[in-house]
């Protein structure tokens, strides 16, 4: 057997220790000279949770290479690959000799603990920069000189319902496949300063039930919820170019109104207007216009029903009105009667709106008096002056109901479902 080279200057074991474990150690000359060009290669490596052991201490420079050495591989990138694995393999061997021996670590610390790694260098943190702030180009209602440029140049606010163009529409309002129907505007451009095509585009915009609307590359899939009706938007624009709507450029030049925020809000402070992104917008009544969100707003009914009753109706004596409108944006009205409450249930379609003529203060919309509008078809105009019940003027009546025998609830009010027709003529 060749004989082992004397012990490493750097190892630390005790050397009745040390004879054993090379006794026990199977290497020759040619691996203890690989290890020890290992260890002048990776010494190098500073610590860490990644470094093995070995890589943890300094060791001198390797004695001058013999012939021997090109038996041990190459440390050049060609070689490194069929290198790793013979250490690989005499690390796992010299490790079991030192468990068979009793050691516990495998390392030029013997008995001791090896250290723990030094913590890792901090990263370099880059130095800072401060860029200028640059104002957004597109137009911004919560911006005073925009809004005021905006405003100058004959722009306008309008609160109306937004919808998808639909296969039995004219050909005319599919041209952009979404339509808008105005029902209020301000800021409007004085008609002296008006061109005659200006005045033409004005006279579409508010003769037409629905004009179409040229929402560019904006994302619509927040819209479409209320196929018949559309969703209630605000749109800045100041062009209407051959018939076609032009809303502004950015994420302001179209708001919709989101229904449940709007129902859990207040009627004069309620910031339901969100981009088509859905991004919401914090702001105040006159910037956006929200008194006009809650006066247009739609809200769907609690209880509805479809075709005819088969039954004949009976006629209910309804000596008061109580409505509601729910944080899940959905509405629904009861009556008071001799015989207790009862729940009134509405035709499939029919939407809840509030009437701000007899409002003061600010109160919340959920507690505010509903009037009831009938359901409208697809593509119809949405008219709210056309109401099957109106609970803010409605004091005592007499109605045409159909009894259903089931419990429903509106509000803290509890009794019969009944399916409503309208009031007795």
């Amino acid at each position: 057997m060749t004989p082992n080279p004397a012990p490493h200057p750097s190892n630390d074991l005790d050397p009745a220790l040390e004879s054993l474990l090379r006794a026990s150690d199977p290497a020759n000359d040619r691996v203890a000279t690989a290890m020890v060009r290992s260890r002048s290669n990776t010494s190098g490596i500073s610590a860490g949770h990644y470094a093995p052991p070995i890589s943890q201490s300094v060791v001198p420079p390797p004695r001058p290479a013999t012939d021997d050495a090109s038996a041990t591989g190459s440390s050049s990138g060609a070689n490194r690959s069929s290198a790793g694995p013979r250490w690989g393999v005499f690390l796992a061997v010299a490790a079991s000799a030192a468990l068979v021996a009793g050691v516990a670590v495998f390392g030029p610390w013997a008995n001791s603990t090896a250290p723990a790694p030094g913590p890792a260098a901090p990263p370099a943190v880059p130095a800072e920069t401060t860029a200028p702030e640059v104002a957004p180009s597109y137009f911004n209602p919560l911006d005073g000189k925009k809004m005021a440029a905006f405003t100058k140049a004959g722009g306008e606010r309008m609160v109306g319902r937004l919808r998808a163009a639909l296969p039995a529409d004219p050909g005319e309002l599919r041209a952009t496949g979404w339509v808008f129907e105005l029902y209020v505007k301000s800021g409007s451009t004085p008609t002296a300063d008006l061109t005659p095509d200006d005045k033409q585009d004005d006279k579409i915009l508010v003769d037409s039930d629905w004009v179409p609307i040229d929402l560019g590359m904006r994302s619509t899939s927040l819209l479409g919820r209320n196929p018949e009706t559309g969703d209630l938007a605000i749109v800045y624009s100041a062009n209407l170019r051959d018939g076609i709507l032009e809303a502004e450029p950015g994420p302001y030049g179209v708001l919709f109104s989101d229904q449940s925020h709007l129902a859990a809000g207040s009627l004069k402070g309620a910031s339901s207007a969100r981009t088509l992104d859905g991004e919401p917008l914090e702001a105040t009544a006159v910037d956006l216009g929200v008194p006009y969100l809650v006066q247009f707003a739609a809200f769907g009914m609690k209880y509805g029903f479809s075709g005819t009753p088969q039954q004949a109706p009976s006629l209910l004596r309804a000596k008061s009105f109580h409505s509601r409108t729910g944080p899940d944006a959905t509405s629904c009205v009861s009556v008071t009667t001799t015989l207790g409450d009862r729940i009134l249930s509405f035709p499939t379609g029919s939407k809840a709106s509030i009437d701000m003529t007899e409002i003061v203060d600010d109160p919340p919309v959920l507690n505010t008096p509903l009037r009831i509008t009938p359901p409208v078809g697809p593509g119809q105009s949405y008219d709210t002056a056309n109401f099957s019940l109106d609970t803010t003027k409605q004091r005592a009546a007499t109605l045409k109901v159909w009894p259903t025998g089931t419990t429903g609830t509106c509000g803290d009010r509890t009794g019969e479902i009944v399916k409503f027709a309208g009031l007795k003529k």
